[in-house]
Order: structure tokens, then sequence, then C-alpha cells
């Protein structure tokens, strides 16, 4: 499907991305999801945010472990250099107004953030 679209990716990447969708979205990307994908491929700051709202499965506005582990493996992926950081780690640096949880924004913030600081690289996504 993503070729049909125009989008090249490796199998490794291809791997991640079903595993990824397959288990959250039983198989099937949201075509809502997948259309802002595409229209977001030159535009590095949204596809982190359509990315990370993909990732909030239960759509309760806040990323989990198992969201975030999720989401990180997707990444690693495209940068099997990304910097491989505990949900706890992530959880204590993203969580700016220290709630105990992260929301979609500071987990987009925090992933930006780790992008800027080279840790991510966003190539190919």
């Amino acid at each position: 499907m993503f070729q049909n679209l125009g989008f090249f990716c490796t199998p490794e990447q291809l791997v991640e991305y079903k595993k990824m969708w397959n288990g959250p979205y039983h198989g099937f990307v949201p075509l809502d999801i997948m259309t802002k994908v595409m229209a977001s491929l030159d535009d590095n700051a949204e596809l982190m945010k359509i990315l990370v709202s993909g990732a909030d499965v239960d759509g309760n506005g806040f990323i989990e472990e198992k969201e975030f582990n999720s989401l990180v493996k997707c990444l690693l992926a495209h940068n099997p250099q990304f910097a491989i950081v505990a949900y706890d780690n992530f959880l204590a640096e993203a969580d700016t107004n220290k709630d105990g949880k992260i929301s979609i924004t500071e987990a987009v913030d925090w992933f930006s953030e780790q992008g800027k600081k080279g840790k991510i690289g966003m190539e190919g996504i």
C-alpha cells in the first residue's frame, strides 16, 4: 500500500510499521491517519505529531508505556542510532507539567527536542 502511494521504506521499516498498526488497529491504518501522514511527509514536526497521536491507541490523549515502546520501535526502524530511552526516563524528562502522565503535546515536544539534539533521525520518515 505504501508503495502505491509513492512512499518507500526498507523491509525493516515496513516490519515495524506493521507491528505499530497491527495491535491497536487490527492491521488497518485508519484513513484519516494515513491521509495526514502522506500529506506531511515533508514536514517533520507535523509528521511527528501524527505519529505520536497515532500511537495513542486508547485515544485518551496520553502516551503510556506500551504506546511509547511501540513508537520508539518505529523510530528505531528509521534511525538505528536513535538513543533508546527507558519509559521512566521519558516520563521524567517529558512530563513538563509534572502530573505523572505524558500528553500528546508533551510527547511531541520531547521527541522533537530529541531530534534537534540529533538523537532522532527523521530522514526517511
